[in-house]
């Protein structure tokens, strides 16, 4: 799995930049794997906390 940012097309990434709880049901439901939510969720803090 590369970075989690790249595997949403459709700008769902930015969305959750904007509102950081839509990213849990995006990857639930994608069936993404619970480390792919870590690094998702690490970067988003990262990224929030810049």
């Amino acid at each position: 799995v590369g970075n989690a940012r790249d595997t949403d097309s459709s700008g769902l990434w930015f969305e959750s930049l904007h509102g950081l709880r839509i990213e849990r049901a995006f990857f639930q439901s994608n069936g993404h794997t619970a480390k792919t939510k870590v690094i998702f969720n690490e970067t988003v803090s990262n990224k929030v906390l810049a």
